[in-house]
């Protein structure tokens, strides 16, 4: 390839058959190098300015491409032609593919997150699996079905300009006014009620009523959607809004006993995380309410709007 280079004078594609003869090359090469060499072969065009369209040149055309598996950062293959191309359990992180003709590719179980798809044209693009983590998807063309298919579109900016985010875990986790306590939440001490919120008229928070005592409650989360052999270096994110006096502690949970995983959060912090172990199948989330015994004046002990996600990885080096 270094020779093609040379004979055209730095350039694959200015030449008809010159960009015939090294898509050949290129496209036969990826068939025989495992994900490693097909990298550096990545690298190697990305380096060469071969990849990247200029003013004065056009890129390579890589469509039908067999790039499964292969691991690279940051790349550029805006305005390139990659149709049916596969990019299956690929690591695609930050990589950008604005204007790219990505049509009846897969992307299934690839961690692409961080992302651009630009304007790009996503036409019956399979994202089964796919880690779309804060990906770029302005002026994309993408449907509902493709971005539900994936295992992650959390903080992804679609294609109306709007951010999107996974289900929570605790799809009950804010709580429901209409619903019993005694639903999704367990009582180890102490008395909760569960009323509107004064924040947010729209949601329903737990408040403390056994104030000489305070209160505990917890919940089991089961991780069935997260499996440690696909995603071996994700993350648990979780976010809830409380008044002082409140505290919210994670502990995770093996078939056999509870692992020492105890972050804590409060109203000083926004959220709290750590790193999903091999052996974790669940999750038990405490929130604890302070007592207030010997207090002149009773103040409102509340918390609600308790999200948690996972923010899936497939390498330690690309979590953030």
């Amino acid at each position: 390839m270094d020779a093609l280079l040379k004979e055209s004078n730095g350039s694959l594609t200015d030449n008809e058959v010159t960009a015939i003869i090294a898509r050949a090359k290129t496209l036969n090469i990826f068939r025989k190098l495992d994900s490693q060499r097909s990298a550096r072969i990545i690298g190697f065009l990305h380096e060469a300015k071969q990849l990247p369209v200029s003013e004065t040149r056009r890129a390579l055309d890589l469509s039908t491409a067999k790039l499964n598996a292969i691991d690279f950062l940051s790349v550029k293959f805006s305005n390139t032609s990659m149709f049916r191309t596969d990019f299956r359990e690929a690591i695609t992180n930050k990589a950008d593919f604005a204007s790219v003709d990505l049509s009846d590719s897969t992307f299934i179980s690839a961690d692409i997150q961080g992302a651009s798809f630009i304007g790009s044209n996503l036409n019956n693009v399979d994202f089964s699996e796919a880690n779309l983590y804060k990906v770029d998807l302005t002026n994309a063309k993408i449907t509902e079905k493709q971005l539900q298919s994936a295992i992650s579109i959390h903080e992804a900016l679609l294609p109306n300009g709007t951010l999107a985010h996974d289900s929570n875990f605790l799809n009950n986790g804010q709580t429901d006014c209409n619903m019993s306590f005694g639903d999704n939440w367990v009582l180890h001490k102490g008395n909760i009620t569960v009323k509107t919120s004064h924040i947010d008229p729209n949601s329903c928070y737990f408040f403390l009523r056994s104030y000489n005592i305070g209160a505990i409650i917890s919940r089991r989360v089961h991780l069935t959607k997260w499996d440690s052999k696909s995603w071996p270096h994700s993350q648990i994110i979780l976010s809830a809004n409380m008044s002082i006096g409140v505290s919210i502690h994670l502990k995770g949970t093996n078939s056999i006993n509870d692992i020492n995983i105890h972050p804590r959060l409060n109203s000083t912090g926004t959220n709290i995380s750590f790193a999903l172990k091999n052996d974790i199948r669940g999750l038990e989330i405490f929130i604890e309410f302070s007592a207030l015994s010997g207090q002149n004046s009773v103040p409102s002990y509340w918390c609600g709007d308790i999200k948690l996600f996972i923010i899936y990885g497939k390498y330690l080096k690309f979590l953030r």
